[in-house]
């Protein structure tokens, strides 16, 4: 009986060793297994916080991808329309690049035609002052050789006067010359008559 108990209490003692290895073994796996699940469990938040930022990345380059697409969008669009602007600003600057062209020929025309009017008027001016000098040449020369005859006829007149006013005075000359002697003349004749004593008066018939 005492022996029975004893096997008994060996077996009970067993048991409870056992049960108590078999507690521990689990609380060392329990352990190890929240280890293991507090690892996991990092690792899957550091995985959930990884996917977040991910998403999140992800997110911010679709919503950059879409920003540059409509960026892109709009800048095409800002670029036809600038390059119709600078189209119609280009069509613009041509057509007044051609109106002064046109502007500057028309003014090239003018400006030749007036230097070819002007070296006309300057020719005509050169002949004009050419036969001004002949006329004047001319002129001198008339007047000079008019002045030579006028000078000849003042000598020829003056000559002239002075052999007219030579015969005059020598006609008076001759004249009172010739009174001067038929004065003499009669009075001799007269003294004569008067000596001789005669009444005979003189007849101025004779």
């Amino acid at each position: 009986m005492l022996l029975r108990g004893s096997r008994t209490k060996k077996l009970a003692h067993a048991s409870l060793f056992e049960a108590e290895q078999r507690v521990a073994q689990a609380k060392k796996e329990e352990t190890v297994a929240r280890i293991n699940y507090e690892h996991k469990r990092q690792l899957t938040g550091q995985e959930i916080q990884s996917f977040r930022y991910s998403e999140t990345r992800l997110k911010a380059e679709v919503t950059h991808e879409k920003a540059a697409e409509e960026a892109t969008l709009a800048a095409k669009e800002s670029v036809s329309k600038l390059n119709n602007v600078l189209q119609v600003e280009s069509e613009k600057v041509e057509e007044s690049m051609e109106v002064n062209r046109n502007r500057i020929r028309r003014k090239m025309g003018e400006i030749a035609a007036s230097q070819e009017k002007s070296r006309i008027d300057l020719e005509n001016l050169r002949h004009q002052y050419t036969d001004w000098q002949e006329k004047q040449r001319v002129r001198a020369a008339d007047v000079i050789r008019k002045g030579q005859e006028t000078a000849a006829t003042a000598d020829a007149y003056t000559e002239g006067q002075k052999q007219v006013l030579d015969s005059a005075q020598t006609k008076v000359a001759r004249d009172a010359e010739s009174k001067s002697d038929w004065a003499g003349e009669s009075w001799q004749s007269g003294f004569e008559s008067d000596a001789g004593f005669t009444d005979e008066t003189p007849s101025f018939d004779n």
